[in-house]
């Protein structure tokens, strides 16, 4: 105690007796305060459930209200769980299985429905990966990959799309795989994978979905210290975005003005007839840089001063396919 009056004295120095006492009161208050986070009194613990040697497998996802949502694998059952007040609500979407479930994984969509990914844990039984979601007050269950050896299967990653369809990354024996709904995401079965990678037992892996839809993929080879990144080429025709997300061209030219050379970066959202051009103020094509069938993707056409397709002065540069257009100003100078 002496120590703290020598420290706070400095700081009670000129001021009356009740605001010394108040700022002594605020001091001792934020001390009691860091003496409880020091003994772990900063976080409110509270049990779920109480199983003995049941638990394998526990996922945890917040939704749009900052509230709590367990997904686990309890014996031979696997169970939600969602926070009602201070009492948590337990179900059990799927007990069809003796064996219990491994590998949980658990997704909220924007509607707050939960997605869960589960693999059946079984041995000496085939291994099946399977997929539960809530639809309304009834869980539906598919199986997303079935009939593997018995513990060929590994769950890398769920992830959800910006409509609430499930997408996965998941190794088949030394196979990476991804697997998505082929049809209306809310109706039973309609799974699809694709091979990704073949040849490896692989680890660390995770998906990611973009705004269109397309999904990316991260893994890395057992044993190996190489990273890979995957990201899906739609084979064919680009598929459909999800509702409200139209299909945009992008086009950038850098520098605009150009005093020496320039860059022009464009991207194309689906497979077709591209066509590139530079066009005078009056709209009339003076030259045409690219002209072909490009899959989607971005592509870059870089320019030197001496090699320029037109002159100095102002030009739109164009980019066009399967009806869309986007226009730019570019100027060149001298």
């Amino acid at each position: 105690m002496h120590e703290s009056r020598v420290l706070l004295l400095p700081v009670c120095a000129g001021i009356g007796n009740v605001e010394a006492q108040g700022i002594m009161r605020n001091l001792l208050g934020w001390l009691i305060i860091l003496a409880s986070i020091g003994f772990g009194q900063n976080w409110e613990i509270s049990p779920i459930l109480s199983e003995p040697g049941s638990m394998i497998d526990v996922a945890l996802a917040t939704d749009t209200v900052c509230l709590p949502h367990i997904a686990l694998s309890e014996g031979t059952r696997l169970g939600y769980a969602s926070l009602n007040g201070t009492v948590w609500d337990i179900e059990y979407p799927d007990t069809s299985y003796s064996s219990g479930f491994t590998q949980v994984q658990l997704c909220l969509d924007n509607k707050d429905v939960p997605h869960i990914a589960y693999v059946l844990a079984g041995w000496p039984e085939p291994s099946e990966l399977r997929y539960a979601y809530r639809d309304r007050d009834t869980w539906r269950i598919d199986t997303v990959v079935g009939g593997g050896a018995p513990g060929s299967l590994t769950l890398g990653a769920l992830a959800l799309a910006r409509d609430g369809s499930p997408h996965m990354v998941v190794v088949d024996s030394v196979t990476v795989k991804y697997a998505y709904k082929t049809d209306q995401w809310r109706g039973a079965g309609g799974w699809g994978t694709e091979t990704v990678k073949n040849g490896d037992v692989e680890e660390n892996m995770s998906i990611a979905v973009d705004r269109t839809g397309r999904p990316h993929i991260v893994f890395k080879p057992h044993g190996n210290d190489t990273l890979f990144y995957a990201r899906r080429l739609f084979v064919g025709t680009e598929e459909p975005p999800p509702p409200g997300v139209q299909p945009r061209l992008r086009l950038l030219v850098r520098p605009n003005p150009a005093f020496g050379d320039f860059t022009v970066q464009y991207g194309v959202p689906v497979k077709g007839r591209v066509r590139l051009m530079i066009c005078d103020v009056q709209g009339r094509v003076e030259t045409v840089i690219r002209d072909g069938e490009l899959n989607p993707g971005y592509y870059r056409d870089a320019f030197r001063k001496d090699s320029r397709p037109v002159l100095a002065g102002v030009h739109f540069l164009v980019l066009a396919q399967n009806g869309m257009r986007l226009t730019r100003k570019l100027v060149l100078m001298e």
